[in-house]
């Protein structure tokens, strides 16, 4: 809190970002503020984001999507808890990259800034900044402005030399209003995929179709935007009034909602005290926020400093996809427990603990952490009929990505189902012996409901629906 934030990325880019009265009276970022610069050739968007731990939940927001980070820590406060806090949320998001500013160096002594320096490379030790610049600043007399500009613009052009995977456009809205003679305007980050003007989109909350009639990018007019950029979209088709911060704007083809979600939480090393079962919790992912309770299923209570996979029991649905990061926030205390990386969707749940789902979601945990949705696809097969279309909206693959999954080996597909082959053999070959148990024990017997055949074998009447499909499309069962 006061750290001169906002003061240096004014000397930055020219641009004051505190855009309320409160904000200015003050001398508090309460809510989000934005601001571009060009540097080095590079058009680089800044989001100022509040320290103040009451305004965490606009900070988190703030972040999403981001590639790069500028911590800020006063020369003459030094760390304080809320540094702290940023920090650990900065490093649950998965953010690899950043620079630390050392401001108001005018108000200390040279031997100050030393120790402080000292102090702030200890407190980094560890993590995602350990090796990152640490560069004193003044925004009042301009000293070392010249070097943290320099620092961000190679920074810049080491992001832009990243490559990136293809996936379906999403954006995680973070404002929305009506500007005269324009119309519906949206801005957030560009968190997957490009989008173009005259794209069809959606509104991920309700499916509300939307065109792009214009694009800014970082401030700029623009034809399209894309994975990390900052974008404002003039949206023809829904009224600004309807769209809140928190919402996505995303390819219809993308859109997913879910109030079940399985992650691999991670506890803070310094959360006071277990995390229990079912605890009451605030979910953060990108611009949004749900309330929910964390089902653990490794265990009754999870240490700090410890990790375990969870099922999240979300009050309402949100749009998430695998891989995506996290912050789980303690409902009764107020602060950050953890964070969680998404690693399955939709996963039933009745019995949550059993040993054949754990080792199924550990499955999928791996494949969330390398990337790889051909294991993910594998892994579920081998459990139940997974719905493939919903499946490629839980990776948000592109149609073409989720067309090259068809081609795995040891794979039916049947109607929007696919099965693994190990699976439907083992379930058919079930269902055959309990139809001959059946019909020994009832030899005048017609048949078997199919209800009742599930039951036996002990299958969702879903799955043992699609199996019987399969089984009679290939006459190993006849009616």
């Amino acid at each position: 809190v006061d750290h001169g934030k906002t003061s240096i990325v004014r000397t930055l880019t020219g641009t004051e970002t505190d855009r309320l009265v409160e904000e200015k009276e003050r001398g508090l970022t309460i809510d989000l503020g934005f601001a571009y610069s060009d540097l080095a050739g590079h058009r680089i968007g800044f989001v100022d984001v509040p320290g103040h731990h009451r305004f965490i939940h606009n900070m988190v927001a703030g972040v999403a999507g981001m590639q790069h980070a500028l911590l800020v820590i006063a020369a003459d406060d030094g760390v304080m808890p809320q540094t702290r806090e940023h920090l650990q949320i900065l490093s649950l998001l998965g953010l690899k990259n950043g620079t630390i500013a050392l401001s108001k160096i005018d108000r200390v002594s040279d031997l100050d800034i030393t120790n402080r320096q000292e102090e702030i490379r200890a407190f980094v030790k560890g993590s995602f900044l350990e090796t990152a610049d640490i560069i004193a600043v003044s925004s009042e007399d301009g000293e070392g402005i010249d070097a943290l500009r320099d620092a961000l613009a190679h920074a810049a052009t080491q992001h832009s030399n990243e490559h990136q995977l293809p996936r379906e456009f999403r954006l995680a809205v973070d404002r929305s209003f009506s500007a005269r003679g324009v119309g519906t305007v949206v801005t957030g980050t560009v968190v997957e995929g490009t989008c173009a003007v005259d794209d069809q989109l959606v509104l991920a909350s309700d499916a509300t179709p939307v065109r792009v009639r214009n694009l800014h990018v970082q401030n700029q007019p623009a034809l399209t935007a894309e994975i990390g950029d900052r974008a404002a979209m003039n949206l023809a088709g829904v009224d600004a009034e309807k769209i809140e911060r928190g919402d996505w704007v995303t390819k219809n083809s993308a859109r997913l909602l879910t109030s079940n979600v399985t992650v691999q939480l991670s506890v803070l090393a310094d959360f006071p005290r277990k995390v229990r079962h079912r605890s009451p919790v605030h979910i953060y992912h990108a611009t949004s926020h749900h309330l929910g309770r964390v089902a653990l299923l490794e265990s009754n209570a999870a240490d700090p400093e410890s990790e375990q996979l969870a099922d999240l029991l979300v009050e309402s649905e949100m749009h998430v996809k695998v891989g995506d990061s996290l912050i789980i926030r303690d409902h009764d205390l107020g602060r950050t427990m953890g964070g969680g990386r998404v690693v399955a969707l939709d996963e039933p749940n009745a019995r949550r603990r059993s040993p054949a789902r754990l080792s199924m979601l550990r499955r999928l945990q791996l494949a969330s952490i390398q990337n790889d949705p051909a294991e993910s696809l594998l892994a579920l097969c081998g459990h139940r009929p997974v719905h493939f279309d919903r499946f490629r909206r839980s990776w948000n693959l592109t149609d073409s990505d989720g067309q090259s999954l068809r081609s795995l080996p040891l794979l039916t597909f049947k109607n929007d189902f696919v099965l693994h082959d190990e699976y439907l053999a083992k379930q058919t070959r079930a269902f055959i012996t309990r139809l001959e148990e059946h019909h020994r024990l009832v030899s005048d017997s017609e048949g078997i409901e199919l209800e009742s055949l599930a039951t036996l074998v002990g299958q969702p009447i879903d799955a043992s629906r699609i199996v019987l499909a399969c089984a009679l499309d290939d006459g190993t069962i006849k009616l």
